[in-house]
């Protein structure tokens, strides 16, 4: 794996971010699941309860979890550009219309939360910092 390209000091701000966000908190307060954020050939692993971040990590071989949203270093850096270009500015629309990304594993589970996820995602478009992937 190539050395992260999102810093740990962006990771804590949007951490902070989405612990500040009373939308994120009141649409996921009863978001219960563990995914896998794909970027490129980088992992980041979430695991969220009740609507809280409980981790970020790098997953493991032991890792599993319930769902993957995974995309190219070059769809993700589109999707958080600020403004993000056609295509590229709803989670939604880039899993289910460009082929550079993907929704894998239980996809009703994702589909259940895809608000909250939505919202999570439009929180890291926000988030200001080393974000460049």
């Amino acid at each position: 794996m190539n050395k992260q390209s999102l810093s740990l000091e962006w990771i804590n701000s949007f951490q902070q971010a989405v612990k500040q966000d009373q939308e994120f908190l009141w649409i996921a307060k009863h978001m219960n699941c563990t995914f896998l954020w794909k970027v490129g050939s980088e992992s980041f692993l979430f695991k969220i309860e009740q609507g809280n971040i409980l981790s970020i990590t790098s997953p493991t071989w032991n890792d599993s979890w319930d769902f993957s949203i995974e995309g190219t270093q070059e769809a993700w850096n589109k999707f958080l550009k600020q403004p993000p270009p056609p295509l590229y500015n709803d989670l939604l629309g880039m899993v289910t219309r460009l082929p550079e990304c993907e929704l894998n594993g239980n996809r009703l589970m994702a589909m259940q939360y895809m608000r909250s996820l939505t919202r999570l995602f439009t929180i890291a478009r926000e988030v200001q910092g080393d974000v460049k992937i």
